[in-house]
């Protein structure tokens, strides 16, 4: 069914995959609710499942149900695991796109390893910003710009 399905309306080489994570709040004891970050309702017990979507047909991929005191990072590298095992063989090209709660170094050796072309937001720390002034200069001095 799956094959099927992302192949609608015409047949496809390429998938494109958005990762995401939410907070999904519960009122009451629920097996595996924690209290986490909730935006929304500080302090209230949540679940903070993580998703794979497929963006053109927006398919739900995968999905990893998690307790709402887990961190972004914590089970996305077994998420996009299970997402590579589904993808079927006539696919050439996957790309990922993802917030900054994906971007450590797990993730990004397992988007490695599977050839998978990716862009996951980078927080801007005081480190980063050092590093691309450095880039930046380093560039403008090779091509003689002021």
């Amino acid at each position: 069914m799956l094959h099927g399905f992302i192949h609608r309306p015409e047949q496809r080489s390429r998938l494109i995959f958005d990762l995401d994570s939410t907070v999904v709040t519960v009122f009451g004891k629920q097996d595996g609710a924690e209290v986490g970050y909730n935006p929304r309702y500080r302090g209230k017990r949540s679940y903070n499942p993580l998703l794979c979507l497929e963006a053109n047909s927006s398919f739900l991929w995968d999905a990893e149900l998690r307790s709402g005191n887990a961190g972004t990072w914590e089970s996305s590298p077994a998420l996009l695991e299970t997402s590579f095992v589904n993808v079927p063989p006539e696919i050439r090209e996957l790309r990922f796109r993802a917030d900054a709660g994906f971007g450590y170094d797990p993730v990004f050796e397992k988007l490695e390893a599977h050839r998978a072309e990716y862009a996951v937001v980078a927080r801007l720390t005081a480190s980063l910003k050092r590093l691309l002034r450095t880039t930046l200069c380093a560039r403008q001095c090779l091509l003689g710009v002021r």
